[in-house]
C-alpha cells in the first residue's frame, strides 16, 4: 500500500490480483487541483463515495480531471488485457469495453468502493482473502 498527504490531498492505494484501488480525499482547498494520469493499457474507475457517482475513463487516451473540494473517491485500475482474460474466462468472450452514462448512480460500485475504505486507512487490518475476494466481486460486476 501507498499512501501519502499533503496537507491538503491524501491519497492511498493497494494493490489487488488484477487491479489496483487508490482513494483520494481533498476537502479544505480553496482551488481547484489538476489530476493528470499517465497513459496505460487501462480503465479506470471512480466512484464519488459522497454520492455513488461513477465514471470510466480509458487510460489509452490522455484524459486530465481537474478535483473541487470536497472530493472523496475511490478509484479501480484495471488492466485492459488482464479485464479481458477475466471476462474471456468468465464466458464473455464478446467483452471490448466498459463504459457509463456520465453522472450514473451505480449502488454496487458505490457498496464495493465503501466495503473497501477500512482497508485503505488500515491496510493490515484486512484479511487477503477478503482483499481478493472483493477484487473478484469487482470483476464480475463489472464484466457482466
Amino acid at each position: 500500500m501507498n499512501s501519502f498527504e499533503t496537507g491538503i490531498v491524501q491519497f492511498s492505494r493497494l494493490d489487488l490480483p488484477l487491479m489496483k484501488v487508490e482513494r483520494i480525499i481533498y476537502r479544505n482547498g480553496h482551488r481547484a487541483l489538476r489530476e493528470k494520469f499517465r497513459q496505460e493499457n487501462a480503465f479506470l474507475i471512480q466512484i464519488e463515495l459522497s454520492d455513488g457517482t461513477v465514471s470510466i475513463r480509458d487510460l489509452r487516451y490522455p484524459y486530465i480531471g481537474v478535483l473541487h473540494a470536497p472530493v472523496d473517491r475511490v478509484s479501480f485500475r484495471i488492466g485492459f488485457v488482464d479485464l479481458r482474460a477475466f471476462a474471456r474466462q468468465s464466458g464473455r468472450p464478446e467483452f471490448t469495453m466498459l463504459r457509463c452514462d456520465v453522472g450514473l448512480r451505480d449502488p454496487s460500485l458505490h457498496g464495493l468502493a465503501q466495503a473497501l475504505v477500512p482497508t485503505l486507512v488500515a491496510p493490515g487490518q484486512a484479511s487477503r482473502v477478503f482483499l481478493e475476494q472483493m477484487g473478484l466481486a469487482t470483476l464480475v460486476y463489472v464484466t457482466q
